[in-house]
């Protein structure tokens, strides 16, 4: 998927007085090298009505003369850096963009790089200074970024649906991993890294009743620290009811996962995490979730109807009380499937369609 839309029609439309601004042409930041990203894909689909969008080059790479060929720069996880050569490059592009009188437009995914180190936090402090306008998704952001001296350029929308992003598939997950057919699967999907906490989820889920009752945990998602995995797979051993794939799940089998597993599982660490887009994705499916109380959950009205919400504020406190919403999911199996319904039409109500004059904000 391609995230360039800025074609032919679309500048006929605009000359002739359309509802696209020419004036306004944005560079969405990343650019194609994250192509499957399914927020972004969609974040620009949903623009691209109103706006010129360009997903397509790159900030960092191209030259000076397509570096300043936009009006508006539209940047998400500009902050996720980790070395000094990528701060001091960050951070001159942003003041040669103010030099030149360009727009900046910056959402906060996070309260907090995952990194977690100084640059990271430099570039965060002054990307809140410089950006003309912050986009949120979670009202959470504005005390857990002390954000409230910047609230007139603040605009909450929050994150949109995963509908018809994955093509419909028959690929059976259980007979790919040997699951039996009358076991149900909790899924983990999404890039592995420490701040997911899995070595927690393994230990939690094996101390959990639901090892004991036919419910079998389910990791996919590529890592890139081969200690990591080392240790990760240490954990497992001979538990037969907790797989692990270290790959991603291709979009061509993505449905497939989602819709025949139960419920999805993500146990963030809630020093950085706010926003989840594991989240809307499994609404997207009727499925619902066991994940912590991080921002983007606290916005949901009634959560506790539909989700398995948990809070926690140290190691001992997640693993406690991981368990026991791992030990309410297996005595509430059988509703598992309202719950999915209700979660569904949250999504609805905040689909990328019913939220779509809001980004008329530019």
């Amino acid at each position: 998927m391609k995230f360039n839309i800025q074609n032919k029609k679309n500048c006929d439309k605009a000359s002739k007085g359309g509802s696209l601004k020419h004036i306004d042409k944005i560079l969405m930041f990343p650019d194609n090298t994250n192509e499957d990203n399914k927020y972004l894909g969609n974040l620009v689909k949903t623009i691209g009505e109103f706006y010129q969008v360009d997903g397509n080059y790159s900030i960092k790479a191209s030259g000076i003369k397509k570096k300043l060929g936009y009006k508006i720069y539209w940047l998400n996880w500009y902050e996720n850096i980790n070395t000094l050569k990528s701060f001091l490059k960050n951070t001159a592009i942003l003041f040669m963009l103010k030099l030149f009188g360009k727009k900046i437009i910056w959402s906060i995914h996070n309260k907090a790089s995952h990194e977690n180190n100084v640059y990271s936090k430099w570039l965060f402090l002054l990307l809140k200074k410089i950006s003309s306008k912050i986009h949120i998704l979670c009202q959470a952001t504005i005390q857990e970024c002390n954000l409230q001296k910047y609230k007139k350029k603040i605009i909450y929308i929050p994150h949109g649906d995963y509908f018809n992003c994955y093509p419909q598939s028959n690929f059976n997950i259980f007979e790919y991993y040997s699951i039996p057919i009358n076991h149900k699967i909790l899924l983990f999907t999404g890039l592995i890294r420490p701040y997911k906490n899995i070595e927690l989820l393994i230990e939690s889920f094996d101390k959990s009743d639901m090892s004991k009752n036919n419910w079998n945990l389910l990791i996919c998602g590529k890592i890139v620290d081969s200690y990591y995995e080392t240790e990760v797979r240490a954990l497992i051993m001979d538990k037969k009811n907790i797989i692990v794939d270290f790959n991603f799940i291709p979009d061509d089998k993505m449905s497939s996962y989602l819709t025949q597993s139960s419920l999805l599982i993500a146990p963030y660490n809630k020093k950085s995490s706010l926003n989840s887009g594991t989240v809307w994705m499994a609404f997207s499916y009727s499925k619902t979730m066991i994940l912590p109380n991080i921002g983007c959950v606290r916005d949901l009205p009634n959560k506790n109807s539909f989700l398995y919400v948990y809070d926690y504020e140290t190691r001992d406190e997640h693993f406690d009380n991981l368990v026991k919403a791992l030990n309410n999911v297996n005595k509430d199996s059988a509703l598992l499937e309202e719950k999915g319904k209700v979660a569904y039409k949250v999504m609805e109500t905040n689909s990328w369609e019913n939220n779509k004059e809001k980004w008329r904000f530019i």
